[in-house]
């Protein structure tokens, strides 16, 4: 399916999967955070947000998505306004490289969107 072919629907349906497989991995691994202030959780994540945009890794991305899944278990939007000249900048770099270099995006959301078809037991 091509891009241009997924509703609004489809694309926040796949990153609410998305976030609720990443929130799902870190309840698995024992919730780190969990015994963080609100406050301290936010602090992590606009640290580690700045950090992986910096500097992407495997580790670094864990370490955003682990306290964006605890803010999210705690029912707390994401402190954008914390990090907000590097999310301009995300963003921006984000519409200069156009639609092509997310390919990767359409696989996953048509993954997504054919397991949603499969039956369920």
């Amino acid at each position: 399916m091509a891009g241009d072919e997924y509703t609004d629907a489809d694309a926040v349906a796949a990153l609410r999967h998305a976030e609720m497989r990443e929130t799902q991995d870190y309840v698995e691994r024992g919730r780190a955070l969990a015994g963080h202030t609100d406050e301290q959780v936010k602090d992590v994540w606009a640290a580690t947000f700045e950090k992986h945009f910096a500097e992407p890794t495997k580790e670094s991305a864990r370490n955003m998505n682990d306290a964006g899944a605890e803010l999210r278990l705690r029912n707390i939007d994401l402190p954008v306004e914390r990090v907000q000249e590097t999310f301009d900048a995300l963003q921006a770099a984000v519409k200069e490289a156009g639609p092509d270099a997310f390919e990767w995006l359409d696989e996953e959301i048509d993954e997504f969107l054919e397991a949603r078809k499969k039956p369920k037991n």
